[in-house]
C-alpha cells in the first residue's frame, strides 16, 4: 500500500461522499426535509456525547460524520479494488456497497440510538447506497485518468 493509493482513495472517497450525501439532499429535498437525515445522525451523536446542539450544529456534525465515513470506505475501496478492471471492479463495488448499507442498517442505529425507518424508507436505502457503487466505480475511473494506481 503506497502513499499514492491512499491519496487516489482519498480522491474516489470524495467522489462518492459528494455523490452519496448529493442523492440524500436531494431525496429530502423531494418531500421538504433535505437535512433531516444528517440532522437525526448529528443530534443522535451529540446527544451520544452528552453535548447539546442546535438543529443546524447537528446536520454540520451529520454531514461531516457521513463524509468522513464515505471517504474512509472510498480509500478502503481503492486499496483492494486499484488494480481491477471491468466486472471484478464492479462486483468489489456492490460488495463495499452491501458491506455499507449493511453497517448502516444494521450496526449505526443502535450505537446512535435512533430510528432507522423514521428517516429514510427501504427503497430510498437502496437508491443511496446504489448511488455510492456507482460513485466508487466511477471515482477510481476518474482517478486513472489522472494517476496511475496500480
Amino acid at each position: 500500500m503506497t502513499d499514492s493509493r491512499i491519496s487516489v482513495g482519498l480522491r474516489v472517497g470524495a467522489v462518492a461522499a459528494a455523490a452519496t450525501i448529493g442523492a440524500v439532499i436531494g431525496l429530502g429535498l423531494r418531500h421538504g426535509l433535505a437535512l433531516r437525515p444528517f440532522m437525526s445522525a448529528g443530534r443522535a451523536l451529540l446527544e451520544r456525547l452528552g453535548i447539546a446542539g442546535t438543529a443546524s450544529a447537528s446536520a454540520v456534525v451529520g454531514l461531516m460524520m457521513a463524509a468522513c465515513a464515505i471517504i474512509v470506505l472510498g480509500v478502503c475501496f481503492t486499496v483492494v479494488a486499484a488494480p481491477l478492471r471491468g466486472l471484478r471492479l464492479l462486483g468489489v463495488a456492490i460488495m463495499f456497497g452491501a458491506i455499507a448499507w449493511s453497517v448502516s442498517a444494521f450496526v449505526v442505529p443502535p450505537i446512535l440510538a435512533w430510528s432507522s425507518g423514521a428517516v429514510l424508507g427501504s427503497a430510498q436505502r437502496v437508491f443511496i447506497f446504489g448511488m455510492l457503487t456507482i460513485a466508487l466505480v466511477a471515482g477510481i475511473r476518474l482517478a486513472r485518468l489522472s494517476t496511475q494506481i496500480d
